[in-house]
């Protein structure tokens, strides 16, 4: 469920924390984020414990089809999708361009309100 990946994304984007709580060490999310792996002759960022390194310092989670999660802690943003693009998996690329690069842009651009879902 899309709200399941979203509490997950944002335990490891707040270093372990939910809410008021220390779920998962501080260390671990730490290390599990971090560049564990050199993968830029890919052209990638770096690969953690199975979350793959983003630009602008962020990481992320991928599933099948388009599921994923994006952190990028630095600008608070958090982005998780649940699309189905196993039939055209070239929509994929589409769909993390526009909806991560494009809205991480808009947020070094624009000064936003501050707005936060909260999940149950």
């Amino acid at each position: 469920r899309l709200e399941d990946m979203a509490r997950i994304a944002y335990v490891c984007m707040h270093h372990g924390r939910w809410e008021n709580k220390q779920l998962i060490s501080c260390e671990y999310i730490d290390a599990a984020t971090a560049k564990q792996i050199d993968n830029s002759h890919l052209g990638n960022e770096g690969y953690g414990y199975q979350i793959w390194r983003l630009k602008h310092d962020g990481f992320g989670f991928f599933g099948m089809g388009s599921q994923f999660a994006f952190c990028f802690p630095k600008q608070d943003f958090l982005f998780a999708c649940t699309a189905d693009t196993q039939s055209d998996p070239g929509q994929q690329t589409g769909v993390i361009e526009c909806a991560i690069y494009k809205l991480l842009e808009q947020l070094d651009a624009v000064s936003m309100k501050k707005t936060r879902i909260i999940l149950q």
